[in-house]
């Protein structure tokens, strides 16, 4: 599945669509270069079955807009859907990678909230008060960041990676 940039316009009841779609194991939507506004956080599922990865061009931009609620959190939040970790299920193996999340000023960047095996790779992160968070109370193991570039929001308390500890992360 791809996206079409939409000048301007809040592009996430179309990405959750995407999202919600019946998929198999491990599926990838892709975000060509240009810019995707966003009102609502992109939540994918931990569980292994549902897996979605989410790519994105070198110049592809997911913004905040301009009405983004703080109460909303992470714009992209990993796992956050179909939450599980369990064990005895082969982990979920998603991940983001590529192009630039771009809090503008309003949103955090990036959550894994639930899962295992799960990365952040080779993006930026910009105008936000926190760029990544790995989170404990949704048994994040064996997650990984690699090549990310993190640019606060210049506030005073801006967080570029926030790591909680459990188990293996």
């Amino acid at each position: 599945d791809y996206l079409t940039p939409n000048g301007g316009n809040d592009l996430i009841e179309e990405i959750r669509k995407i999202i919600s779609m019946p998929v198999s194991t491990n599926k990838v939507i892709y975000f060509p270069d240009g810019e995707y506004i966003i009102s609502k956080p992109i939540m994918t599922s931990s569980a292994g079955t549902k897996s979605i990865s989410l790519k994105l061009a070198p110049n592809a931009v997911i913004k905040a807009s301009d009405d983004w609620s703080k109460q909303n959190g992470a714009m992209i939040q990993l796992g956050a859907k179909d939450t599980t970790n369990n064990i005895d299920i082969v982990g979920a193996n998603y991940h983001i990678e590529g192009g630039i999340i771009d809090g503008n000023g309003r949103a955090d960047g990036i959550s894994i909230e639930y899962g295992r095996e799960t990365s952040i790779r080779n993006l930026t992160v910009i105008n936000t008060e926190t760029g990544v968070h790995f989170n404990n109370y949704g048994n994040v193991v064996d997650s990984d960041a690699e090549n990310i570039t993190i640019i606060g929001n210049g506030e005073p308390g801006s967080i570029g990676l926030h790591v909680e500890g459990s188990d293996s992360t």
